[in-house]
């Protein structure tokens, strides 16, 4: 008996195991795999090409954008394709089809209704037709504007004095001016508030470590190769020329891989652009939890929560 469980407990020990083992590949391959995109596109007189893939875990999952040729969108998990946008397209347009021909269908089956609905008022016995909805919705509209002009004679003689209407209008008008003040004097003392624990030394800090943060993000997902060859114009030589002078500042970030030639006279753009990186998501984890996990963070929650319980 005492072999029996201790071979059920020595498999269930290595189904754990096995288990634990899957997660921390998982979990590894989430972190230190990285995704990697690449962007290619081509513009000139006759057409544009466009194509962008991104593949992870060493092209394991892999998802394309194409246009014009075959302007869809794939997805494939392995050899096998688990998501293709044209078959979508085709499956789509087959069951708008058929949903057509049911409401063609079922017109078919109304139309006789619809006849019967068509057919002339039927008549008494006297040859004319039966008028007596008719004449009794007559007789209630005439009921109506008699009682509707004889409240307003009763509302006439009443006698009641126009000042005492006037002087209820300009309370309301007070009270409203009112009521928006004390909204504008809340919200006006929110901002002080705001701006008070902007200014604070933490806050100050708080930011610099967001900022810091974020370059190293940015750092991570920013393109490794650019390659283009671009021909521009906006068809103004003021705009062209800008747009130039803020090329020429980013130049030294781009590489010398990137060649802009600007064109003062017409509007045009033309050209062939090669982009690709990777984004690791050890950098995003670890920059994402050190940023949660800061101090400075929780204590400037904490005074904005403060902030907001004093105003309330």
């Amino acid at each position: 008996m005492w072999d029996v469980i201790l071979t059920i407990l020595s498999v269930i020990g290595i189904l754990l195991l096995l288990l634990l083992g899957l997660l921390f590949a998982a979990v590894f391959a989430m972190l230190f795999c990285p995704v990697v995109y690449r962007f290619r596109g081509e513009k000139t007189p006759g057409a544009t090409r466009l194509d962008a893939r991104i593949s992870w875990l060493f092209g394991l999952l892999q998802i394309r954008y194409s246009y014009p040729e075959p302007g869809s969108l794939t997805a494939k998990l392995l050899w096998k394709t688990v998501f293709d946008s044209s078959k979508q397209k085709e499956s789509s347009a087959e069951s708008f089809g058929i949903l057509r021909d049911r409401l063609r269908h079922l017109k078919k089956k109304d139309r006789p209704e619809e006849q019967d609905q068509n057919l002339p008022a039927k008549k008494d016995a006297s040859g004319q037709e039966d008028r007596e909805p008719a004449a009794e919705e007559a007789r209630t509209e005439q009921k109506a504007g008699s009682d509707a002009r004889d409240g307003e004679f009763e509302t006439a003689d009443t006698g009641e004095d126009p000042s005492a209407g006037f002087l209820g209008k300009i309370s309301r008008l007070k009270y409203t001016i009112q009521k928006i003040y004390d909204k504008i004097k809340s919200i006006w003392n929110q901002l002080s508030r705001f701006a008070e624990l902007l200014q604070e030394e933490n806050t100050r800090a708080l930011w610099d470590e967001v900022k810091r943060r974020l370059i190293r993000v940015f750092r991570s997902v920013r393109p490794r190769r650019i390659r283009a060859e671009l021909l521009f114009g906006t068809g103004s030589p003021d705009t062209t020329g800008l747009t130039f002078g803020f090329y020429g500042m980013l130049s030294p970030f781009l590489g010398e891989n990137v060649c802009v030639t600007p064109d003062f006279t017409q509007k045009i753009l033309e050209g062939n652009v090669d982009i690709s990186g990777r984004i690791t998501g050890f950098v995003l984890f670890r920059n994402g939890v050190g940023l949660l996990l800061d101090r400075k963070l929780h204590l400037f929650l904490k005074r904005l929560k403060s902030a907001a319980a004093q105003q309330s």
